[in-house]
């Protein structure tokens, strides 16, 4: 039988061991003799340094998962160390990662052929002149939309653009194996599209909508007809950057 008391030691003798490697790290940051010191006395201070930790860990297991996605299917190596991730709200629990320069005819190609793109020019409200990261929410609430509208700028929320949006599916698919549900009609209200008035050709007033039909992703600018007897939901995908 394990003596339990020399079990307690050994556990302790590993962790003696990887202190050195942290206090090593630290060195290369700024931590010094007298960070230790008020790290080592404080209870309180070192349990806010725990759960940034975890938060931060989950921060990173998340990107980690996005760079495996790029490589595997854009074939790209990428490192996010130096990337910003905005701070993660109640309900966003969908990180994307969008690659500086990612256009929307990549991502056209890169969905095969279960896409099929109807409408001409995009603008977005974001462009991946950098590399960034937004956190998604997906909201069933009908309210939403008006919310969106009136006062979600205010609060760092927006809806979700085009291109976030055929990226999420495919980054969705990859994960899972399969795409996001079906019976769901997204407004990607982040976006806006080229459209016929007067004889010309402008950008802005509709919405790009992306549903699902005859196991195709279709982007519109108009909702399908028959979309009530089609769809179960009209869902709104929140972006929070």
């Amino acid at each position: 039988m394990e003596n339990h008391g020399a079990s307690e030691e050994k556990e302790f003798g590993k962790e003696v061991g990887l202190m050195s490697e942290v206090i090593v790290t630290g060195r290369k940051v700024g931590a010094n003799r007298e960070f230790w010191k008020v790290l080592a006395h404080n209870k309180w201070l070192f349990k806010r340094v725990i759960d940034l930790v975890k938060v931060e860990e989950n921060k990173y297991l998340a990107l980690a998962e996005w760079a495996r996605f790029y490589k595997e299917v854009f074939r790209i190596e990428i490192d996010f160390s130096d990337i910003s991730i905005p701070e993660k709200r109640n309900r966003f629990d969908w990180l994307i990662v969008m690659l500086k320069g990612l256009t929307l005819d990549e991502l056209c190609v890169r969905a095969g052929g279960w896409l099929k793109l109807n409408l001409g020019k995009i603008e977005s409200i974001r462009k991946p002149i950098e590399t960034y990261a937004v956190w998604l929410r997906i909201e069933a609430d009908d309210q939403i939309e008006n919310k969106i509208a009136d006062d979600c700028a205010g609060e760092g929320i927006s809806g979700i653009t085009l291109e976030e949006r055929l990226l999420f599916d495919r980054f969705y698919y990859w994960r899972t194996g399969k795409h996001p549900e079906s019976k769901i009609l997204v407004s990607c209200t982040g976006s806006l599209a080229e459209v016929k008035r007067n004889g010309s050709l402008i950008v802005g007033g509709s919405v790009p909508c992306v549903h699902w039909a005859s196991e195709r992703l279709n982007v519109d600018l108009h909702f399908p007809v028959g979309f009530a007897e089609i769809y179960s939901r009209h869902a709104h995908y929140i972006i929070s950057a």
